[in-house]
């Protein structure tokens, strides 16, 4: 083999090797976000009740929905990045999309919803 085939040669299989880390490396960097907004969904998931209307429940299901009193209103989804959860409210219900500001104490047992556009606050109990 001559010395310009070999340095071809070694050429590419360093492209290839390194073409081959950046996308393993990218899968792992997707994975790991995959398991950041899992967890994130697993904390929110369930029935949670308003504290100062306790007529008032809310539940978040594992198939991304959004009840109020036991209706579906609305898609969710959870982003661990910011700490916001995004309402998707259904077509018949205006269509509209808000976001909110998660954060819980210290054991999970509440969690405070607040809104992006208007700063409300709503303190919510499991």
């Amino acid at each position: 083999m001559s010395r310009k085939t070999f340095n071809i040669v070694l050429t590419v299989i360093t492209l290839v090797s390194l073409l081959a880390a950046f996308a393993i490396t990218s899968m792992s960097v997707q994975i790991s976000r995959n398991k950041a907004v899992n967890v994130a969904k697993e904390e929110v998931l369930g029935t949670w009740t308003d504290t100062l209307n306790p007529q008032m429940i809310i539940q978040f299901t594992n198939d991304n929905e959004y009840k109020e009193m036991g209706q579906t209103l609305a898609a969710f989804s959870v982003n661990p990045n910011d700490s916001t959860i995004t309402l998707d409210y259904l077509p018949e219900l205006g269509g509209e999309t808000k976001r909110y500001n998660y954060a819980f104490n210290s054991n999970h047992s509440q969690l405070t919803l607040t809104n992006l556009d208007t700063g409300e606050s709503v303190l919510y109990t499991r």
